[in-house]
């Protein structure tokens, strides 16, 4: 029988007649004598053999089922393609199947004549072979094609053709039945010397990622391609069209023939379906998309690598299966959790989600259910299962179990910015409580400006504070206390958080923890910088840092009046950093109090030991340094004139 795309035939064959016979599955092109093929085949009592041939007219390739033997009949047998890749197995126990030899690349037709083979290997005899238990089942994914020929070439270059019902009175129901298939990729064959007929494709898509889609058509002649918002298909919206004719993929001769974004859900199944119609000359229909990262699809395939599955759609109402049962969930306090499964009917389904198996779930009505605000004290251990039904009837799936974790974490300051000569910006590690985080009680200043505001951000972690003014050049000390995260049963930030803050436009930071800590004060025409820490340098850093962020390339320089010569290794001068941590990716320009004057120092990669380069004399008062960077290029440069 004919078959279409990708499929799995398998048979168990119980007898062979002969000594010599050969009995099993085939793919093969048509009915002559040296049509290319792919075939599986058992003997009475010599094993099981693979074989192939790529080119019509040539001699079959063979493999061999070494493990098989001298293993005989029954045995069961099974042939599976893939695009043009074929693979044959066998069982003696319908369990366990082995594969024979090597998947072997075969150029059949997209529809191919599938069955049952049988050989005497002997032209003077008859072989009779037995088999049982053969299938050919429908594949799960594609997409689902009905043809109508010989339409009415009165309507013209014009899809009417196709969905007048006067002018094809076979349509919707009754499209040529040698003709419908179940496509691996939205693109039907090219030039097919066929005229005058119009053809309709189905699918539910079921995206892998949440976002923004476009989709394009392209055909010969006029087509029109139709999304719903969901899996009905009652609904559709056009979203794109062919008015003329292209080219196969050719996917932007007309405007039109791109849809706008396309915002799709994960997990959910969209009805999609292309017509088209055709008069004479060349024939071609093709679907492609772009994923919200950018990925082009060409065409649409019923397995992608970004994890897209579509299901092909005849409309027709089954017992509803689910082939992907939800799993259990994690969600962290005050999180989410989703489940979701997929049914595969070809037609579209009910959802309902149910709390342990009775309780029905408000709005949980699609093939995803997401549970927002997770509560460890609420919702830890519950239990969801999804009955998905049609017509035909109805499927509970295999329950699904929530673990929600407590949040027993407090929050902690990430970042303070000196924003203006009255707001400091705060960044913490998560959410906040809102009455904690505006209590102007809790952010005091120990040397002079008063906390006169506070407001929570929209991120719900970054609080503004509006103070009294501060001087510039001027360090500061904010004591934090009693502000509270979100956690169903809050934390509170550490007693007396301390936060060094200079009213400037570097934010100072101690990087492994150095013993005391830093300064930065204004001074006339700059800054003074004080810092302790073992080294920057080696796998590891710790010293003093006051920074600011950066974005793309930069060229800074500055003048280093002075160095106190702690050590002879001590160091002061500019760094590009990755992070804050101390093993950190950077780049710096540095100086030494003397003898080992200024050079290049770099790390990479993370908590590598950091490398040196280049050498040039110091000359205070008169020492500048610059670091540049173009790219992942840095380069540091010392001088005397802050020129040259």
């Amino acid at each position: 029988m004919p078959i279409g795309g990708d499929r799995v035939i398998s048979a168990k064959v119980t007898n062979i007649q002969t000594a010599s016979g050969q009995a099993g599955i085939m793919f093969r092109n048509d009915s002559t004598f040296g049509s290319v093929e792919a075939a599986v085949l058992a003997t009475a009592s010599n094993g099981i053999t693979f074989q192939w041939r790529s080119t019509a007219g040539t001699a079959c390739s063979y493999q061999i089922a070494l493990s098989a033997g001298t293993i005989g009949v029954p045995v069961s047998l099974r042939l599976v393609r893939s695009g043009a890749n074929f693979s044959a197995y066998w069982s003696t126990n319908d369990l366990d199947f082995n594969q024979v030899g090597a998947t072997q690349t075969v150029p059949l037709n997209y529809t191919a004549l599938a069955g049952q083979a049988v050989s005497a290997n002997d032209n003077s005899t008859l072989c009779a072979a037995t088999f049982n238990e053969v299938t050919a089942p429908a594949p799960v994914f594609g997409i689902y094609r009905e043809l109508w020929p010989a339409l009415n070439s009165s309507a013209g270059n014009n899809l009417a053709a196709l969905t007048n019902t006067t002018l094809n009175p076979n349509r919707p129901n009754a499209p040529d039945p040698d003709y419908t298939f179940v496509f691996s990729s939205f693109e039907t064959p090219t030039n097919t010397g066929m005229t005058y007929y119009g053809q309709r494709l189905r699918t539910f898509v079921d995206p892998a990622a949440t976002g923004a889609y476009t989709f394009w058509i392209a055909s010969d002649n006029t087509s029109e391609l139709f999304l719903s918002r969901d899996e009905m298909a009652s609904d559709p919206i056009p979203i794109a069209w062919v008015a003329t004719a292209t080219t196969p993929r050719q996917w932007t001769l007309e405007t039109n023939q791109q849809s706008a974004l396309i915002t799709l859900q994960a997990g959910l199944r969209y009805y999609l379906e292309a017509i088209m119609q055709h008069t004479t000359g060349n024939d071609n229909l093709a679907v492609r998309w772009q994923l919200p990262n950018g990925t082009f699809e060409e065409p649409l395939a019923a397995f992608s690598t970004a994890g897209t599955q579509l299901v092909p759609c005849d409309g027709l109402d089954t017992p509803p299966g689910i082939y992907v049962q939800p799993t259990n969930a994690t969600a962290s306090d005050g999180g989410s959790a989703e489940f979701v499964l997929l049914a595969t009917n070809r037609a579209p389904v009910a959802y309902q989600w149910y709390l342990s198996g009775t309780s029905l779930v408000p709005n949980a009505t699609n093939s995803v259910y997401v549970l927002n605000n997770a509560n460890p004290n609420v919702n830890n251990g519950q239990i969801y299962t999804c009955v998905v039904s049609n017509l035909a009837g109805a499927v509970t799936s295999t329950p699904a179990v929530l673990t929600v974790f407590a949040d027993v974490t407090p929050p902690t300051v990430l970042r303070s910015m000196y924003v203006s000569t009255t707001n400091v910006q705060l960044l913490f590690s998560e959410p906040l409580e809102l009455a904690s985080a505006t209590n102007v009680a809790n952010y005091v200043f120990t040397n002079g400006p008063t906390t006169l505001e506070a407001d929570l951000g929209p991120d719900n972690s970054t609080v503004t504070l509006t103070t009294t003014p501060m001087a510039s050049g001027s360090n500061y000390v904010l004591v934090i206390n009693n502000v509270r995260d979100r956690a169903t049963t809050p934390n509170t930030i550490a007693t007396n958080t301390t936060i060094l803050l200079f009213a400037g436009p570097f934010t100072p930071l101690a990087i492994g923890n150095p013993a005391p800590a830093g300064t930065i004060s204004g001074a006339v025409g700059g800054y003074d910088v004080g810092g302790a820490g073992r080294d920057i340098g080696g796998a590891s850093d710790q010293f003093h840092y006051d920074y600011q962020a950066r974005t793309g390339d930069f060229d800074v320089k500055v003048r280093l009046q002075s160095l106190s010569q702690t050590d002879t290794f001590a160091k002061a001068g500019l760094m590009a950093r990755e992070d804050l941590s101390a093993g950190s990716r950077f780049a710096g320009v540095f100086a030494t109090p003397a003898m080992n004057g200024s050079f290049f120092e770099w790390r990479d990669p993370v908590a590598s030991t950091a490398r040196s380069s280049g050498s040039f004399p110091i000359n205070y008062p008169m020492t500048w340094l610059r670091l540049t960077r173009s790219g992942s290029t840095f380069s540091g440069f010392a001088g005397y004139d802050g020129a040259t």
